[in-house]
């Protein structure tokens, strides 16, 4: 009898709370919405780099490359080209450029980064001359040759739209079913 009148308060309890927990599940999906939406995101455009003399390893290329990229050679090539004074460049490049070397090949992506395409574009192809050049005055070789202009890179970074919705409607249940307790 004590299981009869549990269930039963607990299904009037449910019918009469439905519309607030629902209308607050609805506002979390619609929060996690707009969170994806109006969140800013980086473009990535990666040029490729490969090298057509053997003046490094191809094992040791990647390691090497890592080396280089983050030289003042590099940078103070790229951050004349890119119109950046010497005290920004560093920051600057450090946050908008990444070499990501290709395991046991003879090719490195030289990654620029922006809100906007263009620049990214340009920070790309710059950087990756600027590392040819380090590595023609390294090796006394013109080993490495720019091989692809700038495309997209698929930036993984941040949520998807379906987690910041499930994470909004799950809050917002939650905050739905403790409003209706209390």
């Amino acid at each position: 009898e004590n299981l009869e009148r549990f269930e039963a308060d607990l299904f009037d309890w449910a019918g009469h709370y439905s519309r607030l927990i629902v209308s607050f599940l609805v506002l979390g999906a619609l929060a996690g919405w707009l969170t994806f939406e109006l969140t800013p995101r980086d473009v990535e455009l990666g040029s490729v780099v490969v090298q057509t003399e053997t003046a490094i390893p191809p094992r040791s290329l990647g390691a090497v490359g890592v080396v280089l990229f983050r030289t003042s050679p590099v940078y103070d090539y790229a951050g004349d080209r890119l119109g950046l004074t010497p005290a920004e460049q560093e920051d600057f490049l450090d946050e908008h450029s990444e070499l990501r070397p290709v395991p046991g090949g003879n090719a490195l992506i030289v990654i620029g980064r922006s809100r906007d395409a263009e620049e990214a574009r340009s920070i790309s192809e710059v950087m990756a001359a600027a590392l040819a050049r380090a590595v023609t005055l390294e090796t006394g070789t013109r080993s490495l040759r720019l091989f692809s202009t700038p495309r997209t890179i698929e930036n993984l970074g941040g949520f998807s739209l379906g987690v910041l919705v499930a994470l909004g409607g799950a809050g917002g249940l939650l905050l739905g079913i403790a409003a209706a307790v209390l």
